[in-house]
C-alpha cells in the first residue's frame, strides 16, 4: 500500500478476491476485467460437468468408504467454479476492476428514517483507498510504522541492522 499499487477508490467490497485492485498491471484494466468476467460468468468453458463427475467417480472408487466425507468434499471442491458465477445477478454488467465496480443492489436498501450520518457509517462503502490511490484516514492506523511516510526505518534497513547483529 506504501508503493501506491492500489487502484483509487478501492472499497472494502472490492477485495473480494475477484476484482481487481492493483494499478500497473501487464494487461490493461479492461482487458483484465473482461478475462474476470469470462472466468466468473462462463466457468463452464473451464471445468466440464462430465469430468468433474468422473474424476469423482475415480475418486470414489479408489478411497471406497473409507471416507465418503472426504469423496463429498472432493466433488465440491471440484464444482467450486461452476458456483461462483452464480453470486451475482446477470441482469447487472460487471467490470471487475477495483473503485469502478458497481455497487450490489443491497447499497441501495436501508430504511426510511435513517440520519444522514448513519447511512454513511452504517450503508456506505467503505474506502481503503482515496482518489490518489493513498490510503485512507481510517486505515493509516493500522499501518506498520515503517510504511507511513517519513517515519521508521524501511523493511529493508530493519533487515540489514538483523544481519549486523551479533549474537553472544
Amino acid at each position: 500500500m506504501g508503493r501506491g499499487d492500489l487502484l483509487p477508490n478501492l472499497r472494502l467490497r472490492d477485495l473480494d478476491g475477484r476484482c481487481i485492485a492493483y494499478r500497473n498491471t501487464v494487461d490493461d484494466l479492461a482487458s483484465l476485467g473482461e478475462f474476470a468476467a469470462t472466468i466468473f460468468r462462463t466457468p463452464q468453458i473451464y471445468c466440464s460437468r462430465k469430468k468433474t463427475i468422473i474424476r469423482f467417480l475415480c475418486h470414489a472408487r479408489q478411497h471406497r468408504r473409507k471416507n465418503p466425507i472426504l469423496s463429498y468434499l472432493f466433488l465440491r471442491n471440484r464444482a467450486r467454479l461452476k458456483h461462483l458465477g452464480r453470486k451475482h445477478s446477470n441482469t447487472i454488467k460487471r467490470n471487475y476492476v477495483g473503485g469502478r465496480e458497481i455497487l450490489d443492489p443491497q447499497y441501495a436498501e436501508y430504511p426510511p428514517d435513517i440520519s444522514p450520518e448513519d447511512k454513511l457509517k452504517y450503508f456506505n462503502p467503505v474506502f481503503v483507498t482515496d482518489a490518489e490511490g493513498r490510503a485512507t484516514e481510517w486505515l493509516e492506523g493500522y499501518r506498520p510504522i515503517f510504511n507511513r511516510a517519513g517515519c521508521g526505518e524501511t523493511p529493508e534497513q530493519l533487515h540489514q541492522d538483523a544481519c549486523n547483529t551479533k549474537l553472544i
